[in-house]
């Protein structure tokens, strides 16, 4: 695996992690 590959995933479970953690929030107030 390039490091390049392993960054662009490492970005996008980050973002998708973002995306849920605004939801929970979102949803608990």
């Amino acid at each position: 695996m390039t490091i390049a590959l392993s960054a662009v995933i490492v970005a996008a479970n980050v973002s998708f992690s973002v995306r849920a953690w605004r939801q929970e929030r979102a949803v608990g107030r």
